[in-house]
């Protein structure tokens, strides 16, 4: 059997291709980032797993924030492309 990644699946699911989210939604999304104890938090991270010192609560908070990011990353694609789709229609 084969092993299914939440990326992938994330992927088919909200299918970045497909740009249609409204502008304003789009200008929304394109807005959100980590706050700044979470960007802290995964600086201290890295480099603890740099040093190859990652607990193994450490690395589950790794992988989450990695998720997190990646899904983040998926629908600002959707959103880039969403709004370069009403420039190019308008």
């Amino acid at each position: 059997m084969s092993h299914v990644s939440e990326a992938a699946v994330l992927r088919r699911i909200i299918e970045p291709d497909k740009p249609l989210f409204s502008p304003r939604m789009a200008r929304a999304i394109l807005q959100w980032k980590f706050a700044d104890e979470d960007e802290q938090r995964m600086e201290m991270l890295l480099e603890k797993a740099r040093q190859r010192k990652l607990t193994r609560a450490e690395k589950a908070d790794a992988e989450a924030y990695e998720r997190v990011g990646y899904l983040v990353s998926i629908l600002q694609a959707k959103a880039r492309a969403s709004l370069r789709r009403r420039n190019v229609a308008s």
